[in-house]
């Protein structure tokens, strides 16, 4: 339960503060570099937004930092 509840906490301030926000107008990509088990990886939140909610699609997390960050 802790390590969920510290996931859900990344996934909100990765799409309240994202490092890079990349897509188009209706589905969009917030991503930051955190750390996990000790090493760096890349939060990549694919999510859609209207007037007033978020939806996120899919959330996964990647060591591949240099083939997303732009």
């Amino acid at each position: 339960r802790e390590y969920r509840a510290r996931s859900i906490l990344a996934v909100e301030r990765t799409l309240r503060d994202p490092g890079q926000l990349l897509g188009r107008s209706d589905r969009r990509i917030a991503q930051s570099r955190i750390t996990h088990e000790g090493k760096i990886q890349l939060l990549r939140v694919i999510f859609e937004e209207d007037e007033d909610q978020i939806t996120v699609v899919t959330i996964y997390l990647t060591s591949k930092i240099r083939k997303y960050w732009r």
